[in-house]
């Protein structure tokens, strides 16, 4: 009998565990390619919050917030030989560093 209640606590905490796995998300970002013109970023995980950490990226990369421009957004499939059907696909973003416009009167 113990080896059976041993069981179901184990399969109860395993659910459990699931849950709260469940409920974290996860981001990240891959630099794809760089320049001093600009670059290619790959979104991983929560596509909202992997765009927050891009963000960071391509800002640091250009030298300020206002400094780049995001030229594309694109879905792309992670094929290695295979078919493109069923291949997984990860969000990437195209942008370019840019020197932000003079205000008037400066």
């Amino acid at each position: 009998m113990k080896i059976v209640e041993g069981l179901a606590t184990g399969a109860a905490a395993a659910v459990v565990l699931a849950a709260l796995l469940a409920c974290t998300t996860w981001s990240d970002v891959k630099v794809v390619s760089a320049t001093q013109a600009g670059g290619e970023i790959a979104l991983l995980g929560n596509r909202d919050e992997a765009w927050q950490k891009a963000r960071v990226e391509m800002t640091q990369a250009c030298g300020g917030l206002d400094r780049f421009e995001v030229v594309e957004e694109y879905d792309a499939a992670l094929v290695d030989g295979g078919s493109a059907a069923m291949a997984p696909v990860d969000r990437r973003i195209r942008y370019a560093c840019v020197v932000p416009a003079q205000q008037p009167g400066s």
